[in-house]
């Protein structure tokens, strides 16, 4: 039964998206031109002179309706789409906004205090590293290694400062993920990778 009724499920998604995406889309716009030459060029005789047959017309709209068209979607993908898309994400919930009041100037403030003391105690935990590897190459004594951090870790926490002061001061995710995609793009390009 369940295998049956996700088939049908499947079967009724790609009718949907086959009838609307492809054959309504078809059949309208042979509409539009049979209806438009017989609506409007065959009642006056000055456009039947200039589209003698529906051929002709479909012919002359078909030149100018597409470039028409590719233009007028590629406009709607360069200024609608952002548009369309950052206030669906201002309605999504689940998009992450600091909250004024408390979240913003307590939460997120104890936020960056903490990444800035976990980032002191990797330091100081290096540190220590240190100092047992200076004693233990002194001393034939087994002394166990204290386990490093290396650069990403901070790195990773120098981000997650940087992301929560930004959001604290009600900066958007988006746009801060953003800016530090093109930061690290920039130091690549600079490192020659």
């Amino acid at each position: 039964m369940s295998l049956n009724s996700e088939w049908m499920r499947r079967r009724w998604l790609d009718f949907r998206n086959g009838h609307s995406t492809y054959l309504i889309f078809l059949l309208t716009f042979v509409n539009f031109v049979v209806i438009t030459y017989t609506l409007a060029i065959e009642r006056f005789a000055f456009l039947e002179g200039i589209f003698p047959s529906m051929w002709t017309w479909g012919i002359v709209f078909i030149v100018g309706y597409i470039p028409a068209a590719i233009i007028i979607g590629h406009l709607h993908r360069k200024f609608q789409i952002p548009t369309e898309t950052r206030q669906l994400m201002d309605a999504n919930p689940f998009i992450y906004h600091v909250q004024p009041g408390r979240e913003k100037l307590f939460n997120m403030p104890v936020s960056v205090l903490g990444f800035e003391a976990q980032v002191h105690s990797m330091r100081m935990q290096n540190a220590m590293a240190d100092a047992i590897e200076k004693i233990a190459a002194n001393t034939s004594t087994a002394i166990p290694a204290i386990p490093r951090f290396d650069q990403s870790f901070f790195i990773e926490y120098e981000r997650a400062i940087h992301v929560t002061e930004r959001l604290a001061k009600g900066d958007n995710i988006l746009d801060i993920l953003e800016g530090l995609k093109a930061q690290e793009k920039g130091v690549a390009v600079k490192q020659g990778r």
